[in-house]
């Protein structure tokens, strides 16, 4: 390990890994490999306690099937592009520009309705979470249930609050797009606009990879949500690559289901509600687990030592010396020390200088 990555990783705060049990050993090598083999060892009670997940996703399912094309249909009902053609049709015709900007309203009320409904989702992810990391672990729980209900009883707070605070964070991006593109609809995008939004938008970017290790984290350690979001800064910036690829992996499948337009679009989504949550759930663990035994394992073992070596080695009062010469305060009773002092010269006397006196 360089001088610069050690010095970064022993900013990272530790503590020690959650386990329900003893601690077994994991495979060193072929981490994937061993990721995959548990979830398709692990895929029935990981589909029972998907459903539960499932439950939490009815609200934004509603949103995006029900109400999302209701609006949008609502919209282009209101609007006439047929004015002046024949016999019947009114003479004014609508705008173009009028029209797409309200189809763009549509999608950003959505956004607004869907963020808190993503919250629900996080408070059920602690419980997911926590019933991969003991499968992980080869910890299987003896009842789903009530681990799950556990894990959530357990993890919530970190989970929410992270949950929360990146959704917000997804929200400023999509309504930036969304202003950008009404712009441009409208005919009033400048190079001020576009800057507007590209530079945050590429800030928020890496940013928001941060839940990549920041979700696994918050189930793996007891950690105040400060200290996880430091450590995961630090993950981030060592591990940039592999969190491009996980996230890039993990955004795919939403991709699809938000840019299909048919029938198809429901199979996706529900392919991925019953698989798809539970893989990216189990594969996010997986990966915190391997970066974490890595990095952060060793990082508190070292400092674990270094603390027993400074008490082992430390003086109780700051001098060793003068704790060696330093006498305990004794209280002693003034009557019992006279009583004392007459017993030893009754005794001498007896022994010593009242047999002399005798022979003289």
């Amino acid at each position: 390990m360089s001088d610069e990555n050690r010095s970064l990783f022993l900013k990272m705060s530790t503590a020690p890994e959650e386990t329900d049990a003893p601690k077994k050993e994991l495979p060193a090598k072929g981490r994937l490999k061993y990721v995959f083999g548990v979830f398709r060892a692990e895929t029935n009670t990981l589909f029972r306690v998907n459903l539960l997940v499932i439950l939490s996703l009815i609200p934004l399912g509603f949103l995006f099937f029900y109400y999302l094309p209701g609006q949008l249909n609502a919209v282009a009902a209101g609007f006439n592009f047929m004015g002046g053609i024949g016999i019947g049709y009114p003479e004014a015709v609508s705008s173009a520009a009028e029209s797409q900007i309200a189809v763009y309203n549509v999608y950003q009320i959505f956004l607004l309705l869907a963020t808190p409904c993503v919250w629900l989702f996080g408070v059920t992810l602690s419980g997911l979470n926590y019933i991969c990391r003991k499968l992980l672990q080869k910890d299987k729980p003896a009842k789903l249930g009530k681990s799950f209900f556990t894990g959530i009883k357990k993890y919530w707070f970190n989970t929410l609050l992270t949950i929360v605070l990146f959704s917000l964070i997804a929200l400023g991006v999509g309504s930036l797009v969304i202003y950008l593109l009404k712009n441009i609809a409208a005919g009033t995008a400048t190079v001020g606009t576009w800057f507007a939004v590209i530079v945050p938008s590429l800030i928020a970017l890496p940013i928001l990879m941060l839940p990549l290790f920041m979700l696994p984290m918050s189930v793996f350690y007891r950690l105040s949500f400060k200290d996880i979001l430091k450590n995961s800064v630090i993950l981030l910036i060592k591990f940039p690559l592999f969190a491009v690829i996980i996230a890039l992996v993990s955004v795919a499948p939403l991709v699809l289901v938000f840019a299909i337009q048919s029938s198809a679009q429901i199979f996706i989504a529900i392919i991925y509600a019953v698989f798809g949550i539970t893989l990216t759930a189990i594969g996010w663990t997986g990966f915190g687990q391997y970066v974490f035994g890595a990095i952060m394992e060793p990082l508190g073992e070292m400092r674990v030592a270094s603390k027993k070596e400074k008490d082992d080695t430390a003086p109780v009062d700051g001098n060793a010396a003068n704790n060696k010469n330093k006498k305990k305060n004794v209280y002693v009773n003034p009557k019992q020390h006279k009583h004392t002092d007459k017993n030893a010269v009754k005794k001498s006397g007896k022994n010593g200088s009242g047999t002399n006196t005798k022979k003289k």
